[in-house]
């Protein structure tokens, strides 16, 4: 993805533009310190993607075409039904422990779901570049 550091980098001036608003406001340099420490992270981890991701992390516009295929799944049930059942297990630490059961054995469901379309996923992109597929 290209871009992909460049809001990290603006939420970082962002953040830092607050830290002195907020330094100068309060008076507290125990909450600038907090925002402070913050945006150092904030852009530490603007680094770490640019240095992940090369350069091509910094520059805007599509990225240059690759020749070889790529699987985009169009939708995927399992990740609606993970992600439900994620938040109902989440909500019967709250509510009750019939939903943290309940959640639980949905999520269980949901991810051997995933892993049953992910590796439908692989044996469709090695028949597209032509591999054998067992």
């Amino acid at each position: 993805m290209r871009g992909g550091a460049i809001p990290i980098f603006a939420w970082g001036v962002l953040l830092s533009i607050l830290t002195i608003g907020n330094a100068i406001w309060e008076g507290r340099w125990i909450q600038a310190g907090e925002f402070a420490l913050a945006a150092v992270l904030i852009f530490s981890f603007g680094a770490f993607i640019v240095g992940l991701g090369g350069r091509s992390a910094i520059r805007r516009g599509p990225p240059s075409p690759s020749p070889h295929p790529e699987p985009l799944p169009w939708s995927s049930l399992a990740t609606v039904a993970a992600a439900l059942s994620l938040a109902m297990l989440l909500f019967g630490f709250v509510f009750g422990s019939a939903l943290i059961y309940l959640g639980a054995g949905f999520l269980a469901f949901s991810l051997g779901r995933l892993g049953v379309e992910l590796r439908a996923q692989r044996a469709s992109l090695k028949r597209l570049r032509g591999e054998r597929v067992r």
